[in-house]
Protein backbone atom coordinates (compact mmCIF):
# COMPACT_ATOMS: atom_id res chain seq x y z
CA UNK A 1 0.00 0.00 0.00
CA UNK A 2 1.15 3.41 -1.18
CA UNK A 3 0.82 6.45 1.69
CA UNK A 4 0.02 9.71 -0.15
CA UNK A 5 0.44 12.82 1.99
CA UNK A 6 -2.43 15.09 1.59
CA UNK A 7 -2.36 18.98 2.31
CA UNK A 8 -4.91 19.68 4.97
CA UNK A 9 -6.40 22.08 3.44
CA UNK A 10 -7.40 19.77 0.68
CA UNK A 11 -8.34 17.23 3.69
CA UNK A 12 -10.94 20.02 5.39
CA UNK A 13 -12.68 21.15 1.77
CA UNK A 14 -13.18 17.75 1.40
CA UNK A 15 -14.44 16.48 4.95
CA UNK A 16 -16.58 19.64 4.35
CA UNK A 17 -17.83 18.89 1.56
CA UNK A 18 -19.07 15.14 2.72
CA UNK A 19 -20.59 16.65 5.55
CA UNK A 20 -22.72 19.20 3.58
CA UNK A 21 -24.50 17.05 1.35
CA UNK A 22 -24.96 14.20 3.88
CA UNK A 23 -27.29 16.76 5.91
CA UNK A 24 -30.89 16.68 5.20
CA UNK A 25 -32.41 19.45 2.83
CA UNK A 26 -34.32 21.34 5.28
CA UNK A 27 -31.10 22.36 7.44
CA UNK A 28 -29.23 24.02 3.85
CA UNK A 29 -31.55 26.83 4.15
CA UNK A 30 -30.36 28.99 6.60
CA UNK A 31 -32.11 31.76 8.96
CA UNK A 32 -31.39 34.96 7.07
CA UNK A 33 -31.51 37.36 10.64
CA UNK A 34 -33.23 41.19 9.11
CA UNK A 35 -30.67 43.13 11.16
CA UNK A 36 -27.76 41.48 9.77
CA UNK A 37 -29.72 41.75 6.11
CA UNK A 38 -29.77 45.61 6.89
CA UNK A 39 -26.39 45.68 7.57
CA UNK A 40 -26.01 44.03 4.39
CA UNK A 41 -27.49 46.43 2.55
CA UNK A 42 -25.79 49.30 4.12
CA UNK A 43 -22.56 48.49 3.35
CA UNK A 44 -23.23 47.76 -0.02
CA UNK A 45 -24.46 51.06 -0.42
CA UNK A 46 -21.50 52.58 0.73
CA UNK A 47 -19.42 50.21 -1.18
CA UNK A 48 -21.51 51.76 -4.55
CA UNK A 49 -20.85 55.11 -3.31
CA UNK A 50 -17.07 54.94 -2.61
CA UNK A 51 -16.68 53.14 -6.17
CA UNK A 52 -18.18 55.91 -7.57
CA UNK A 53 -16.23 58.66 -5.52
CA UNK A 54 -13.30 56.83 -6.67
CA UNK A 55 -14.36 56.51 -10.21
CA UNK A 56 -14.91 60.72 -10.43
CA UNK A 57 -11.40 61.31 -8.65
CA UNK A 58 -10.07 58.82 -11.33
CA UNK A 59 -11.03 60.59 -13.73
CA UNK A 60 -10.08 64.25 -12.55
CA UNK A 61 -6.72 63.17 -12.03
CA UNK A 62 -6.19 62.03 -15.73
CA UNK A 63 -8.38 65.15 -16.93
CA UNK A 64 -5.58 66.68 -15.09
CA UNK A 65 -2.69 64.37 -16.27
CA UNK A 66 -3.80 65.61 -19.68
CA UNK A 67 -3.61 69.66 -18.95
CA UNK A 68 -0.56 69.14 -17.59
CA UNK A 69 1.00 67.45 -20.66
Amino acid sequence: MVEQTVPKKKGRLVGLARRASSCPSSSQTPYTDPMIMEQLQNKDERIEALETQNATILAELADQKKTNH
